[in-house]
């Protein structure tokens, strides 16, 4: 699979960004992102970072090759609430490559303001026996190549 440049990918000095708005189902009555929507939110860039910046795909990871994409850390502290209708952007970084391990930060952003920061560890899995394996290699070399691209 041919990886794609970084100037095809929504890369900038935020790292990897992509947007999203701020729908209905995602608030509480008052009209406030409820806390467990920015895990939704979260995992939609992390699935957008795979495709848009790694040029791979998350869910053939999953249904074709049975690799567990999983999180075994999972902080987030928050700055500021968001409201239904608004339009944010997630930036993700690359925070470490394990030998079975990613760690990412993610930060979710109305213009420059700050909501919310997350910093997470996936791990890779065998689906069939739930254990912990290496990083596939063409995750690892992908990662490599971002986190090259991005110093």
């Amino acid at each position: 699979m041919t990886l794609p440049s970084m100037a095809e990918a929504a890369v900038n000095k935020r790292g990897f960004t992509t947007g999203r708005k701020v729908r209905f189902a995602d608030c509480d009555p008052a009209g406030i992102i409820y806390t467990g929507a920015y895990v939704d939110m979260v995992n939609g860039a992390i699935e957008d970072f795979f495709g848009r910046a790694l040029g791979l795909d998350y869910y053939g990871f999953i249904t074709d090759e049975k690799v567990g994409l999983g999180y075994v850390r999972y902080a987030t502290d928050f700055m500021r609430p968001g409201f239904m209708g608004d339009d944010l952007e997630f930036a993700v970084s690359l925070n470490r490559i394990g030998r079975s391990s990613i760690g990412l930060k993610v930060k979710a952003l109305r213009g420059d303001e700050a909501l919310m920061h997350t910093e997470l560890v996936i791990v890779t899995t065998d689906l069939v026996t739930h254990a912990a394996i290496p990083l596939p290699p063409s995750l690892r070399a992908a990662l490599t190549r971002f986190q090259d691209e991005s110093l």
